[in-house]
């Protein structure tokens, strides 16, 4: 019957050494017999219980290398959307909001408001990457806002919604923790919310302290050529929710020495899910197993540690939802899985294209064409503008690498989302290519 586990390797990865018949071996050359038992009590029962104890501790550690799986790609892919704050359904179960309060805008006005300034409310830029800059670089924009006899002139300054980004920023150090390899999230809808605020507080806003939880819809803002691409009341989503569990929803953990370890099951859940565990101080290892994931941890009790759920199954849309989703995940592929198994990558001009087509951006990106340059002098409307800002550690800085120049076609000409598709797949191919600082343009008239 054939072996399985690690059984059908034991007798090929260690040599069984049987130290106490060795010993005795050695015992047997000492003539005294006083100092043969004295010799006999140091080694058998001194050094023979560290060995013991040793050895024991060594068939721990195999025990949980073999038992450590490969956690599947498909498990921990990212998908995100945009949908009016009024459409959605808190019991869809597959989507939930980047940033919870913006459900609330009571909450989200008491969050966002600070010392001399109040939260007015977020907009949508439905544009390209260069009139989002263009939009930035207003600073400020005109307009009325308040209740009734309360209302005003003011000026509405705009910032980009950081809140979003930190949402992504923060994922990245729990990938790490959870030893989950990290792929860039697409973040072409997060990069479009602007947040508009109005610096100090005027008399009548002192008297009304509602005017900072009126809705943006209900002020009167001059967008200026804008004002065709703004669009309000909208708040973005993903496929991940936050959840907490504490010590008690534990059966009594396995203590191993001075630590305790927790078994998070994963199996009573949706298998298909991926699971992170948020790391804390308290925690000193995050180990992925079949159906679990085991915690090792100084706490013998715990409350509210969170935890992140990515869905994997069918995403439900609400029914008023036309906007197209935008996902990490790659498509699979025999070569691509053989370089991924062999740690091959052959960086040619066909192994180049067939990562991208892997990427999941074939629906408004086209890989035309590449090249190699020293410089990007003389080259105009390059998509710049990394999806890892926050990744840090590259042995050889960005400005000394010499350019790959990725050129692109657009399947949707003019959309608005098209330099965004361009920044994520040249951001996931810089995760994978040290060697070279990539970039990309779109050819065929637009943006060239």
């Amino acid at each position: 019957m054939e072996k399985s586990g690690k059984e059908q390797y034991k007798g090929v990865l260690e040599y069984s050494f049987d130290y106490e018949r060795y010993i005795a071996g050695q015992l047997r050359e000492i003539d005294d017999l006083d100092e043969r038992r004295f010799a006999k009590r140091v080694l058998l029962d001194g050094l023979g219980a560290i060995i013991r104890q040793w050895e024991q501790k060594y068939a721990e550690l195999e025990e949980r290398v073999f038992r450590e799986i490969e956690i599947p790609d498909g498990c921990y892919g990212i998908v995100s959307t945009v949908i009016k704050r009024r459409d959605y359904e808190s019991t869809n179960g597959t989507f939930f909001p980047v940033f919870p309060a913006d459900l609330q805008a009571e909450e989200c006005g008491k969050l966002l408001s600070g010392e001399g300034y109040l939260y007015a409310g977020t907009i949508f830029l439905e544009a390209d990457d260069s009139l989002c800059r263009e939009f930035e670089a207003l600073k400020a924009l005109h307009g009325t806002a308040g209740r009734q006899e309360g209302r005003g002139e003011a000026d509405f300054h705009i910032r980009q919604a950081k809140r979003y980004r930190d949402a992504v920023e923060g994922l990245y150090p729990v990938f790490l923790e959870n030893r989950i390899p990290w792929k860039t999230v697409n973040i072409g809808y997060l990069d479009k919310f602007y947040d508009l605020y109005i610096p100090g507080e005027t008399k009548d806003m002192q008297e009304s302290k509602n005017a900072r939880f009126m809705d943006i819809e209900d002020m009167d803002i001059d967008f200026g050529k804008f004002a065709d691409k703004v669009r309000m009341g909208l708040i973005p989503l993903w496929n991940i929710e936050a959840v907490s569990f504490d010590s008690m929803d534990f059966m009594m953990p396995c203590i191993d020495g001075t630590y305790y370890e927790y078994e998070f099951d994963v199996g009573e859940r949706n298998h298909k899910d991926g699971y992170l565990i948020e790391p804390r101080k308290e925690i000193l290892e995050i180990r992925h197993e079949k159906d679990k994931i085991v915690i090792r941890s100084v706490s013998e009790s715990f409350q509210k540690w969170g935890a992140w759920r990515i869905v994997q199954g069918e995403t439900v849309q609400p029914f008023t939802h036309d906007v197209p989703l935008l996902g990490n995940r790659r498509k699979d592929s025999f070569i691509g899985r053989y370089a991924a198994k062999t740690g091959v990558q052959l960086l040619t001009k066909a192994d180049l294209f067939r990562r991208i087509k892997e990427i999941d951006a074939g629906e408004w990106m086209e890989a035309v064409d590449c090249e190699i340059l020293e410089s990007c002098e003389g080259t105009d409307n390059l998509i710049e503008g990394s999806m890892n800002w926050f990744v840090q550690g590259e042995l050889f800085p960005m400005d000394t690498r010499r350019i790959l120049l990725i050129k692109f076609r657009a399947r949707k000409p003019g959309y608005y989302m098209n330099d965004s598709m361009v920044r994520f797949i040249v951001s996931s191919l810089q995760m994978d290519i040290g060697e070279y600082r990539c970039t990309g343009i779109i050819t065929g008239g637009e943006r060239e």
